[in-house]
Order: structure tokens, then sequence, then C-alpha cells
């Protein structure tokens, strides 16, 4: 994979995703994705992560990466922006373009139907139809995550290591495929909004199907600042398959408050559209890890497409003393882990993650709280991941820049049966009608 593809990928989490006004750069979930401003990956995206659905519209102010808008010492600049906006107000309402988008209104949803979406989110890797392939793939297996878990480490450098063995082990492991739901809050001066990131993901060895939805709910953000935050009317599907990759793209999405879901229609080719790429490029630690934490030494930037010099032996303290839990429930393990925000943004690693994934400006990345819960299938394949985040950072788009703080809430779940992660029916479809 480029390295140009591997930044697209890692926009997709909220602010996220780097494509905020450019199809070429929609794409990535895990991170990030995912990785609201999340995961893996993926376009701008990992992908990329958000607070649950609050059931009315809250007056807390919504956040996302930007906030005020940023002071400019050059009067010079000042002026041009000055000029600059005031042709913009004049010009754009007779072109039939309003400055000031109008929320969505209505009610966030109380929770969202898993099962709608993954139908063996629950069933362990073990026992599912692909067993014996998937799991002799993976890097660390059952007997090296328990041999993790009764480590007499620290429990926080425990965490670290368990956590990116199952970033490898998803990589790895080929098959899984996942459904996150993300929702923030994003204020940008005196505007303020709700944002939703929902991410679908398949994975086979024989294609990628992965459509990232987001759409800004209840806000005010003028046009520029909406499309910074939000990727506003980027919709965006990779769909790999036959050695090529196709990007489709598309435009207002909606959400039904009943269901919690969004769904978009009208898709159309986006960019690179029908460029060579394989499957394979797909299965690296960019695309498996589900945040912007640096957890072992050698996990960088440069590093990202050589899994083998990440040293899982030298897992970092990037986790608050005293705070990390980790317990066996029976068939998973589960852990608690609480970020040192002094560790993280001071490690270069974790800032130079967050940056790409959120597509700030000036390494102004500042991690303000990180609160993960973790679900690990004995197996060392992820189950689960709950993210609780604040964070403050300045992005920006054209001349124009904002900076300010943003919350997210992200849930996300996994399933590596079948049924879940080879259906790729609904995506090849749209693949098919565009042809």
């Amino acid at each position: 994979m480029k390295k140009k593809d591997y930044e697209e990928e890692l926009d997709d989490e909220i602010i996220d995703d780097e494509d905020f006004l450019d199809d070429e750069e929609i794409e990535d979930e895990e991170i990030d994705e995912d990785d609201f401003i999340d995961d893996e990956e993926e376009f701008d995206d990992e992908e990329e992560e958000a607070p649950k659905k609050s059931k009315k519209k809250s007056n807390k102010k919504p956040m996302k990466k930007g906030a005020k808008i940023a002071i400019i010492s050059s009067s010079a600049v000042v002026g041009v922006v000055a000029i600059v906006l005031v042709v913009l107000f004049a010009v754009l309402p007779a072109i039939g373009i309003d400055l000031f988008e109008k929320g969505q209104g209505g009610d966030l949803a109380d929770s969202v139907d898993f099962s709608k979406k993954l139908t063996g989110y629950s069933q362990n890797p073990n026992a599912v139809e692909s067993k014996t392939e998937i799991l002799k793939a993976l890097t660390y297996k059952e007997s090296d995550m328990a041999a993790f878990y009764s480590s007499s480490k620290d429990k926080n450098l425990v965490a670290a290591q368990m956590i990116f063995a199952s970033y490898m082990n998803l990589a790895k492991g080929y098959q899984y495929s996942y459904f996150k739901n993300q929702v923030g809050t994003t204020n940008l001066g005196e505007n303020s909004g709700t944002l939703i990131v929902q991410r679908m993901r398949r994975q086979t060895k024989d294609f990628k199907d992965d459509t990232t939805l987001k759409l800004p709910y209840n806000h005010n953000f003028p046009s520029a600042a909406s499309s910074v935050v939000s990727c506003k009317g980027k919709p965006t599907i990779r769909y790999v398959t036959g050695g090529k990759i196709y990007r489709i793209v598309a435009k207002a999405p909606k959400y039904d408050s009943k269901s919690g879901f969004i769904t978009c229609d009208s898709w159309g080719k986006g960019e690179k559209y029908g460029n060579s790429e394989k499957i394979s490029d797909s299965c690296n630690i960019t695309e498996t890890r589900i945040n912007y934490l640096s957890l072992v030494e050698g996990m960088s930037d440069a590093n990202t497409y050589n899994m083998e010099k990440m040293d899982i032996t030298k897992p970092k303290a990037i986790f608050k003393k005293d705070t990390t839990k980790i317990e066996d429930k029976g068939e998973y393990y589960e852990i608690y882990v609480e970020v040192d925000t002094t560790v993280a943004n001071a490690d270069g690693d974790t800032i130079d993650f967050f940056n790409k994934d959120n597509t700030t400006t000036g390494n102004s990345a500042k991690i303000e709280k990180c609160n993960i819960t973790m679900q690990i299938w004995k197996c060392g394949l992820i189950k689960q991941y709950i993210i609780d985040e604040e964070w403050s950072g300045k992005v920006g788009v054209a001349i124009i820049s904002y900076e300010g703080k943003a919350t997210a809430k992200t849930d996300c779940k996994y399933s590596y049966t079948d049924g879940d992660c080879k259906d790729d029916s609904i995506t090849k479809a749209i693949w098919e009608s565009l042809k």
C-alpha cells in the first residue's frame, strides 16, 4: 500500500479522515479507526470515533476537532481572509450556497441494534466455520495471550501488549467484519454540532468492503467548518476485488432516529476508481489499530508496513498506573485502561498517528482524555471496544483554520463468521451498477 493511500485511510475517523473536501482523500479505519475525528483507517474515513447517542438534543456543545477561529499573526493574511470572506458572503448566496448549514433536527436514537449489521458478533472465533484457517494465521496464539495475562509485569504494560497483539492478529487473520458507531460533539467557536460516523468493514482473502458514512447532526456550522469537521457529503466505499480498488462516493447521507443508522443513496465513481491494489495491502497495523495510541516500541508511521520491527517485548507505559484492569471473563479477556495524557501527548509516535488520523495542523493535537474498554477473545482476536475520549487541536481548509475541543464515544463490535465476513452483495450491486 502506498504512503498516500495509508494517510487517506487514516482520515476516516471523525474529524478524521483527511479528505474533507477532496474525493481523493476520502478513504479510511481503525483504526482505526478508529478511528470521530477514527478508525482504522480509512476513508477520510480509518478510520476513523464519538459519544453514544443521547436521547434528546443536548445543550452540551458537541465537539469535534476544531473550535475557535485561529488567530493569524500576519496582518496581511488577515486582510486577505477578510476580503475572501466578504466575497464568499456576497457571492455564494447568489449561486445557491448557504454559508450556514441547517441542522438535521430530531432526536438521536437511544441505541443501535448491532445485530442488524452483524449477525455473529457474539460468536467465539473458535466456533466459526473458518476457524482453523483463520486461527492458524494468527501471530499470537491462545497460549501467548494467556502468558501475557498471567505476566508479572505491571498491568499497564501487560494491557499495552495484549491490545497490540490483538492488532497484529487482526491484520494476520485476514477474515473479519466490524460495525462501528461513533457519536460526538464539536465546538468551533460559537458554532457547535453533533457528528455521527458509522463504518462497516468486511474483509476476506478475496475482497475488502469498507463503507464509511458521516453526518453532521443538529449543527450550525458554516459550510467551510462543516466540511472540515465531517467531510460532509462524502460517504465513501472502498471496495477492493480482483486486484483493483474501486472508491465509490455519494452525497446526502440520511439518519434514521428509529434505527440509529445512517443510510445513503446515489453512489458514483470516486478517485482512483479501478487502480491496482492487493487485498494483502490491508493486512497491516494501519488498518487494524483502533485509535491513535502507539503501544510498543517501533510502532511508528515509518514502520507501519514493517510489523516485524514493532517490538511487543517493549510495551510503552502509556496508561495511568493503578487504573488498569484486566479480567478473565471466561471466553474472553476484558481490559479497561485510562490513558496517561501527559505521557501520550509527549509520545511522538502517538501524536503523529493522532495528527494524521484527524487531519490536525501544525502537530497541534492534544489528548485530553481517553478511556478504553476492550474485550479480546482468548484466541487473540478483538471482540468489542468502547472508547470515551476528548481532544483538542487545530484543523483547517485552505486558509481558514479552527481550533478547539471535541468529544467522542465509539462502540465497535467484531465478527468472524462467514455470514458476516463474506457477504459483499450490497456493495457488489452498487459496483456493478456503475460499470
